[in-house]
């Protein structure tokens, strides 16, 4: 998928929304969607999570110039609610985060941007994307292998991708819940 992806149509009023590449007019956005998503990690016991540091405006600015970052827009008004921050992890694609505002959640806006990310690295000709996420957290694990995700076996882990598991040991993210490596075939 190229360009803009139009989600969840509304047959009397078109699309709810649209992923496309991130400008860089939506730092601010993606700093306010990943604040406002990281609230909901205390409803289910781990006001830890909330509590980690957000994303350096700085790589925000990096990925969009690298054309790594896609944004979900909301119709009516045109409002971001939604990101996919990726990168190259051993000359894969990986998921490094996706927010979306809790009350755009369960709206097909996570799934969308999956989807288009997906699609993204398949007409990249890559042969797999992954990502680091809790384990138990409904919206996490759970959610990506209902989109076909699955385990990442530690013998198909690259050496990129076992530094950011030690990266997330060292600033502690397997101590406030169970991590699970996984990743989507292509």
């Amino acid at each position: 998928m190229t360009g803009e992806d139009r989600a969840r149509p509304d047959a009397d009023h078109g699309p709810l929304f649209t992923v496309a590449a991130a400008t860089l007019e939506d730092v601010e956005a993606c700093c306010l969607i990943e604040c406002e998503a990281a609230r909901s990690y205390r409803d289910v016991g781990l006001a830890a999570a909330y509590e980690l540091p957000g994303l350096p405006r700085a790589a925000i600015r990096q990925a969009i110039s690298d054309r790594m970052l896609w944004m979900a827009r909301w119709h009516e008004p045109d409002m971001p609610v939604g990101f996919a921050l990726t990168r190259y992890v051993d000359g894969q694609l990986h998921l490094h985060e996706l927010d979306v505002l809790p009350g755009f959640q369960r709206r097909g806006v996570g799934r969308a941007l999956v989807e288009h990310l997906l699609g993204w690295a398949h007409q990249e000709g890559l042969s797999r994307v992954t990502l680091l996420t809790f384990q138990d957290v409904p919206w996490n694990a759970p959610f990506y292998r209902g989109l076909g995700f699955e385990t990442l076996a530690e013998t198909e882990r690259g050496p990129q991708f076992i530094r950011l598991v030690r990266h997330e040991h060292m600033i502690g993210l397997p101590g406030i819940a169970p991590r699970v490596a996984l990743m989507f075939r292509l």
